[in-house]
């Protein structure tokens, strides 16, 4: 729960920041403040909250204790990571160094509810779902937290798709053309918070 919260609240204080920004001219610029100012005050949380702090030295047998379950995480992220910028790089081959631009840009900006609602959904679902003990208690939770999912991220999603024209024009009016491209990520972003929990059953099994 603490973890969770606290990604809330990083979520959605940086993205109030960004939204402030963007209304008084920043532009483009609120995107990476938003980026920025939410791992910033993730880190902050962590220390006052956890109290979690860096050590030094390094401890050989704890890597080895861990190998095993980080190694299928670290394998999960790279694959999520090189399937994420795929489309980039099938874009730039076929379209146009502008084209890029617009999708990129689309994409972080579909991206800022997207890490608010799935990544907190994540952390509380991998927490909740690696203590249940039998299969049909991890089915149960697990199907309530996808109704969750659908009934948050579908209105936002098509309320995305509404607004797409309002919510560009807040950031910047040459950012007009990625538009379509932010209605079009948002109808997949209608799904992606349940792939956030598939990966945080995957984590918890």
């Amino acid at each position: 729960k603490t973890n969770a919260k606290m990604s809330f609240a990083s979520s959605l204080l940086s993205g109030i920041v960004a939204v402030i920004a963007a209304f008084n001219g920043c532009g483009i610029w609120s995107l990476a403040i938003q980026v920025v100012l939410q791992g910033f005050i993730r880190v902050v949380l962590l220390w006052v909250f956890v109290r979690l702090y860096p050590t030094t030295g390094f401890f050989l047998e704890r890597i080895r204790q861990m190998f095993s379950y980080s190694s299928s995480l670290l394998i999960n992220s790279l694959f999520y990571q090189l399937s994420s910028r795929i489309y980039t790089w099938i874009i730039g081959k076929n379209f146009s160094m502008s084209d890029v631009g617009y999708y990129e840009q689309a994409s972080k900006l579909n991206n800022i509810p997207q890490s608010l609602i799935g990544g907190s959904l994540q952390t509380v679902g991998f927490s909740v779902l690696s203590k249940l003990d039998t299969e049909e208690k991890v089915k149960s939770i697990f199907r309530k937290f996808l109704r969750i999912s659908v009934f948050v991220s579908f209105p936002v999603a098509m309320q995305t798709i509404v607004s797409a024209e309002s919510i560009v024009g807040i950031i910047s009016e040459r950012w007009e053309p990625i538009i379509p491209y932010l209605q079009l990520l948002a109808i997949r972003w209608g799904v992606y918070p349940s792939l956030y929990l598939i990966n945080a059953l995957l984590q918890a099994i």
